[in-house]
């Protein structure tokens, strides 16, 4: 039986939070695709290359809300990386034929020790 749009993004990051690079790779289409404020549709060995390594700062990860139709799921989630520091994102995934095409982040807020943390914008 073919799996859910939502099983399968829970998988993907399952998989990564137990740091399974070719499990990850498995589940993503040939075709995938990152896009996010820092990155213009990356490709799969682009994001591997930029967005594999900081997964080992996260000291913890939980997801706080998932919504899921035919094809897609937003997932919303709070990662705590270490000193006090946490960050929430929420991601549009794409899932066809049982693999994540897409990713679409949507960043939100910081934290430090419980606070928020104004950030200031990255100069180009």
């Amino acid at each position: 039986m073919a799996k859910s749009p939502e099983e399968v993004v829970r998988a993907f990051y399952r998989a990564y939070r137990a740091r399974e690079r070719d499990e990850v790779g498995r589940l993503m289409a040939p075709e995938f695709r990152f896009t996010s404020p820092y990155d213009d549709a990356i490709d799969r060995e682009t994001w591997f290359e930029r967005c594999w390594a900081p997964g080992d700062q996260q000291q913890d990860f939980q997801i706080e809300r998932c919504v899921a139709s035919e094809d897609a799921v937003y997932m919303t989630y709070k990662v705590a990386v270490g000193g006090g520091k946490s960050f929430r994102n929420t991601e549009l995934h794409r899932v066809r034929d049982g693999l994540v095409a897409s990713v679409h982040v949507f960043f939100g807020e910081t934290f430090s020790n419980g606070k928020f943390a104004a950030q200031t914008p990255p100069v180009k």
